[in-house]
């Protein structure tokens, strides 16, 4: 299995243009302030993308 973020426990995939694209769950996310209004932000990556923080997904269990 190559370590890139689409193999990732801590990637989550995002509904976009590109279907490359997604962020990282890893960390919190870091606060920004759009329009005076405090949001949560998460790292946005591509699915070929990699980092020092790979961890494998879990299979999942069959029920």
């Amino acid at each position: 299995m190559d370590e890139l973020c689409e193999n990732c426990r801590y990637y989550l995939a995002v509904q976009t243009n590109y279907k490359e694209d997604g962020t990282c769950r890893f960390a919190p996310p870091t606060i920004s302030l759009i329009s005076e209004q405090a949001m949560g932000i998460w790292p946005k990556v591509k699915n070929t993308d990699w980092c020092g923080q790979f961890s494998p997904k879990r299979k999942q269990k069959k029920s």
